[in-house]
């Protein structure tokens, strides 16, 4: 009986509040409706691309690159026992056919171990046998100057001349294969070959390379902390700039949401100066004015709550839009993404929620506090 009786007086506070006197619904709590479902949108959207982009991103690079590397010559190599790999980075003349062009090749002592541990699923082909003359190109390289695996390539090392002829020193390689990174022009500018000691990048000195923490093995009265350059820093202002980017467009969902607050504040306090005169009615069924109020707090509350999981539910249902039609990428036409990621995270879902169960109660106790003050004073 207790709970029929809690049944009718809810059903009754909903009328109340939803229903104009007429029994039509309120249009104004469309807008109001409308607004937070489109904030949470906003937001969780925001969250899911700009974090999926930012570790895809991070990803890239910690998977072309060591995390830390020193800059010695090959008197010091043997100092560096935690080094992952050592090779060599110089700007050399690419000749084929007739291109000729400048481009980086990058080497690697333990040339295997790199393939393997770090770029292995990039790679247009999964088994291949490297040697000494193999080379790996991007695919942007080979696309624009139509290389294939197989294709043979000449290196000329600019910095390291001949001095009986004047010709640089060169060597011929052949493509063994393709990995893909379409990012800053990453695969346009880099190649990767086997570095065997010989004349060929004989003028550059060695990089060690390592993930470690290197502060726990170099010794600081050997080698000073500024000698280590780390591969992020190269990238912090871009994920700098997808940070800033994700935080203005969370900026233009909880805008959205303090605009949908105001609305609520606003036909939260239009009802109850319209309908005080039934506050006694309320009173004879057993309904105090303190009851309604907070049955109209937790009405808004449960509201928006809704609205923000739909908002979230829809952005999941993007999420597997997008990853077996790619419509998000029609967004973003000059990614460098073969799919654009999305990644919206369960903290960040939360997050959405509380923000917008927060800004709610606080349009709602406004409004409330507005009304009390008003009754009392007449």
């Amino acid at each position: 009986m207790n709970l029929n009786n809690f049944k009718i007086k809810f059903i009754f506070i909903v009328k109340f509040f939803f229903l104009t006197r007429g029994g039509v619904f309120r249009k104004a709590y469309l807008f109001q409706i409308a607004g937070i479902y489109i904030g949470a949108l906003i937001i969780s959207l925001t969250f899911s691309i700009m974090t999926g982009l930012e570790q895809e991103i991070f990803n890239k690079i910690k998977d072309f690159n060591y995390k830390y590397m020193i800059n010695k010559n090959s008197t010091e190599l043997n100092s560096y026992g935690f080094a992952n790999n050592k090779g060599k980075k110089s700007l050399v003349r690419c000749e084929l056919d007739n291109y000729d062009f400048l481009i980086n090749v990058i080497s690697y002592t333990e040339f295997d171990t790199f393939v393997n541990d770090k770029i292995k699923n990039h790679l247009f082909d999964d088994d291949v046998i490297y040697n000494d003359s193999s080379i790996i190109i991007g695919e942007s390289l080979s696309e624009k100057y139509n290389i294939s695996i197989g294709d043979t390539i000449l290196l000329s090392d600019i910095v390291n001349i001949n001095v009986v002829t004047g010709n640089y020193i060169s060597e011929k390689f052949i493509v063994a294969n393709i990995f893909k990174f379409k990012f800053l022009n990453f695969d346009y500018e880099n190649v990767f070959i086997n570095e065997n000691d010989n004349s060929f990048l004989k003028a550059e000195d060695y990089n060690i390379y390592f993930d470690k923490d290197y502060r726990n093995n170099i010794d600081s009265n050997q080698y000073e902390i500024d000698e280590v350059i780390e591969s992020g820093n190269k990238y912090s202002s871009l994920i700098s700039s997808i940070q800033f980017e994700k935080k203005l467009y969370v900026l233009l969902g909880i805008l959205t949401i303090i605009i949908s607050s105001v609305m609520m504040f606003n036909n939260t306090l239009m009802v109850l100066l319209e309908k005080r005169r039934q506050f006694s009615l309320l009173n004879n069924i057993g309904v105090g004015l303190n009851k309604m109020l907070f049955a109209i707090l937790l009405l808004n509350i449960i509201l928006s709550l809704c609205l923000a999981v739909f908002g979230i539910l829809t952005t999941f249902f993007i999420e597997k839009l997008n990853y077996q039609f790619n419509i998000i990428d029609y967004l973003f036409m000059y990614s460098p993404f073969d799919n654009i990621p999305m990644n919206l995270s369960s903290n960040q879902c939360i997050t959405t929620l509380l923000l917008i169960i927060i800004l709610t109660a606080i349009s709602t106790i406004l409004s409330i506090y507005n009304i009390k003050h008003r009754l009392e004073e007449g």
